[in-house]
């Protein structure tokens, strides 16, 4: 009784069954699939790219470089004690201080050392106290060689 149930299920109620899909694949092409999905081939991969970055990094260290140095703004609020011939007196001041500076540097390799040339601008606004105004400090451009006297040059080194 059991056994003609179930070929009464099988035969009213056929099920779909289906196999894999195969696929026909000639021996580059399981080669490259192996080569290309494989572990170690995604870790030598990631390490190349890796390994790019750092000799990229590496390379910048011999190139020009230049900088931006900011203060924007710098806000203080104090009590400045001053002494007068009359006697101590006490101040409330109030400034803003703002800066700005521009610099390029160039690292020499035969000596370790870097050339060098920058220029600032300083602003200060002062709002309350003995001195109230503005004042602005600069320099227009500042040109230097700075040498290291004692130690090894780590820029021929490692080159």
């Amino acid at each position: 009784m059991k056994n003609l149930l179930k070929i009464t299920l099988l035969l009213f109620f056929p099920l779909a069954i289906s196999a894999q899909e195969t696929i026909n694949l000639d021996l580059t092409e399981v080669v490259r699939l192996a080569q290309s999905d494989a572990p170690d081939a995604l870790i030598a991969e990631t390490r190349l790219s890796n390994r790019n970055w750092f000799y990229q990094s590496f390379l910048s260290g011999y190139k020009p470089q230049i900088r931006l140095d900011a203060t924007l703004p710098d806000f203080n609020r104090s009590v400045d004690r001053v002494a007068l011939p009359s006697g101590l007196t006490f101040f409330n001041r109030t400034d803003l201080f703002n800066s700005a500076g521009l610099s390029i540097s160039q690292n020499v390799t035969q000596t370790g050392g870097r050339v060098f040339a920058s220029t600032e601008l300083q602003r200060l606004d002062v709002f309350t106290g003995p001195s109230e105004g503005k004042q602005y400090f600069s320099t227009p451009i500042a040109v230097g060689f700075e040498q290291p006297l004692f130690g090894y040059n780590a820029l021929k080194w490692n080159k």
